[in-house]
Parts: structure tokens; sequence; C-alpha cells
């Protein structure tokens, strides 16, 4: 297993090695390892929630090079609408 070396305040040095010697844990090593694994699982069911929301975020669109253009041309069509509707700056 490799080791690194952590700088914590004393407080939260405190806390690690009271919840290492708690019942859930048998060291210090073994809290913090557990608070990263859930921080990973917690950050791969965020993934998960956002593939998910994708899918079912309506038709999926074929990645092609006519895609693609009629994307840019939506954004283009956007864009200028956009302009059209911000008033105009008035030049001392």
């Amino acid at each position: 297993m490799a080791q690194m070396s952590i700088s914590l305040p004393e407080e939260l040095k405190h806390f690690a090695e009271k919840k290492g010697r708690g019942g859930d844990y048998s060291t210090p090593s073994d809290y913090i390892r557990s608070l990263i694994r859930r921080d990973k699982e917690e950050a791969w069911a965020r993934l998960e929630a956002m593939l998910i929301e994708g899918l079912n975020s309506g038709e999926a669109i074929v990645d092609s090079r006519e895609s693609r253009e009629l994307l840019r041309k939506e954004a283009r069509r956007r864009l200028a609408e956009h302009r059209t509707s911000m008033p105009v700056k008035k030049q001392a």
C-alpha cells in the first residue's frame, strides 16, 4: 500500500484520531480512507445521475458533420437574434 503524508490543523488531527479509535475504525488511517472512498462513490453517483438526466433529457442527436453544422447554424441564429434585441449604444 502506498503512503501519503498530510498536514492537518491540530483540531482535525485530534478528531481523526478519536474517530480512528472508535468502534467503526481501527486507526485514523482507516477513517481517512473511508472518507476518501465515500467521496469517490458520491462523485460517481453524481456523474451517473447527470448521465441519466442527459439520457432522459430528450431525443438523441447523432454526432455527425450534418448535426454539428445544424448546431452551428442554430447558435449563429440565436446570436444574431440576441444582438438585434440588445439596445444600441449611442456614441458621445
